[in-house]
């Protein structure tokens, strides 16, 4: 799992010793295990085509109602 984040600021915060502060950023890591054949025989299956390529995207971000 990989989580990053940022924030820019306008205007930047004026810091001591003529530095500015414009913008702060992390990044946060889990070390996982991946099953790289079995992703492998997956996309060539074409499990992520659905993900990556959905057939009606404007239609599938409506609301739907109840």
């Amino acid at each position: 799992m990989l989580i990053s984040i940022s924030a820019i600021f306008n205007p930047p915060f004026q810091l001591s010793f003529g530095f500015t502060l414009a913008g702060v950023g992390g990044l946060v890591g889990v070390n996982r295990t991946t099953r790289i054949d079995t992703l492998r025989e997956r996309i060539a299956a074409g499990a992520v085509n659905s993900v990556m390529f959905p057939d009606n995207p404007i239609e599938n971000s409506k609301p739907h109602h109840q």
